[in-house]
């Protein structure tokens, strides 16, 4: 028999696995406790229209352009490719 004491999370147990059942309800009850407090945190009645939005200063200098640049393919690298298509390797 177990017995569970929900606001305090207290737990009696007579044997193995009402301890382990009695441990995983402390768990459960645990995870939805913390749930339900992020739920209120974020839907808090009393915040709700305060400004939540923050500004982000960048302090970072504006970025310089880059050109690309063709890279040509050697002559080794064309042979290896047309091998390799003759056998079908990829």
């Amino acid at each position: 028999m177990k017995i569970i004491n929900k606001k305090r999370g207290e737990l009696n147990c007579s044997s193995p696995l009402d301890m382990v059942d009695s441990y995983l309800d402390k768990v459960f009850f645990l995870n939805e406790k913390r749930h339900q407090e992020e739920l209120r945190e974020k839907y808090n009645p009393d915040n709700l229209f305060n400004n939540k939005t923050t500004t982000i200063v960048n302090n970072e200098p504006p970025k310089q352009n880059v050109a690309l640049v063709e890279v040509k393919e050697s002559i080794l690298t064309k042979f290896i490719k047309i091998i390799k298509k003759i056998f079908h390797i990829k």
